[in-house]
């Protein structure tokens, strides 16, 4: 394996990452739901199609970076690829921690 091979590996791995970010902020530390049960579950399915685009993007942009500066040195790549997943990272925990539920949903056929 060269070192391409290792960072793109490391890159799909870390978009992993960041695909699970938001849901498991929102759980871990996020603000309490008071109300049914299913009615969380209907809201973590937004949060997991989120971190999915989040994960697309910064697969992407993971990509343009490498592309951009792969002449440079390994270690210039390695620091590159660790701020951007600390970027992607400290924005999506901060989005799933800040989150706020509305206290009662409109009534049907309401809306704000």
């Amino acid at each position: 394996m060269n070192r391409h091979s290792v960072l793109i590996l490391g890159r799909v791995l870390a978009a992993l990452l960041v695909v699970i970010a938001l849901p498991v902020a929102q759980m871990v530390a996020g603000a309490v739901f008071r109300g049914d049960g299913q009615l969380k579950t209907n809201l973590f399915v937004p949060l997991t199609f989120i971190g999915l685009a989040a994960g697309a993007v910064y697969l992407a942009t993971g990509c343009l970076f490498h592309r951009k500066l792969r002449r440079r040195r390994t270690k210039t790549l390695v620091y590159t690829e660790v701020v951007l997943l600390g970027l992607f990272l400290g924005l999506l925990v901060f989005v799933g921690v800040s989150a706020q539920y509305p206290e009662k949903p409109p009534p049907p056929g309401k809306t704000r």
